[in-house]
């Protein structure tokens, strides 16, 4: 029970995975799925915690290995171990301070990611309370079940400013179109219990009005292209790339725009442009 952390640090990295799709399935892989995949594991959880809310759950590793770097380097922010039941609030990251005391929340990868760690707990711990069986058995089930929502919505969520927020919706409106929405309010409570509103019919909501025929297929029609030129800036030398998609059962068009930009005022050896 000590890899809880590198949940919530994969589903961040998962962000640079649309950009290297070899490193997605590894940087996906939930250590938190595997702890309770193992049997010894959730009868001792369920021995100490019947709800799985208990807050001071911790691996004997995770203990270990922060005590190590507790006393390597007195007050460091790893000093603490990471648990999967959590009460931190999510909080844009360049808001939080770069270091802090141990167990503080910051704006460091591996801190950060346990809101999602929370989050992905505290819906394990939804499906189990409402599960008709509160065994060893049924909590795999739940974490199963947890996790399969999970992995598919972090690789296909939009990629947003609050990414955390943007998977909690897409787990939303996949649950709808595979099981009509039966776990809405479990998935909704998890995220709130964090601070993360999740309002997934915003993100089908219209955010900028078209002219023209509506989106069709693969096609956006002239008028539409020059509103969305208009709207990203109207960039010389920018490019328009659109295709077909799909967001849990509904229908889209996905329309990227993409420019250079120039790197020579950053560093004088980069002299290209990237994209």
């Amino acid at each position: 029970m000590g890899c809880w952390i590198p949940c919530g640090r994969n589903c961040l990295k998962s962000i640079f995975s649309r950009w290297a799709p070899s490193t997605r399935r590894a940087a996906t892989a939930s250590p938190c799925s595997r702890a309770l995949s193992d049997l010894e594991t959730r009868q001792k959880l369920l021995a100490v915690a019947p709800n799985l809310r208990k807050t001071q759950l911790r691996g004997k590793h995770a203990e270990e290995l922060a005590k190590a770097i507790g006393l390597a380097i007195p007050g460091h922010n790893a000093a603490e171990p990471g648990m999967p039941s959590t009460h931190f609030q999510f909080q844009i990251p360049s808001t939080l301070p770069s270091n802090g005391g141990p167990g503080e929340l910051i704006d460091e990868v591996h801190s950060f990611g346990m809101i999602f760690t929370g989050c992905f707990w505290d819906l394990i711990a939804n499906l189990f309370g409402a599960s008709a069986s509160k065994n060893e058995a049924a909590l795999q089930g739940c974490s199963d079940a947890g996790w399969k929502a999970s992995h598919c919505c972090v690789k296909d969520a939009l990629v947003t400013p609050r990414f955390v927020q943007s998977v909690g919706r897409a787990m939303t409106l996949s649950d709808q179109a595979l099981h009509g929405g039966a776990n809405r309010e479990h998935i909704g409570d998890a995220f709130a219990r964090h601070g993360i509103m999740l309002g997934s019919n915003a993100m089908m909501a219209p955010s900028m009005a078209l002219t023209g025929a509506a989106p069709r297929g693969a096609t956006l029609g002239a008028a539409a292209r020059r509103i969305y030129a208009s709207g990203w800036g109207n960039v010389r030398g920018a490019r328009l790339s659109v295709s077909k998609t799909d967001f849990f059962g509904v229908g889209a068009v996905s329309a990227v725009q993409t420019r250079g930009v120039q790197l020579g005022s950053l560093h004088r050896s980069s002299g290209a442009s990237s994209q």
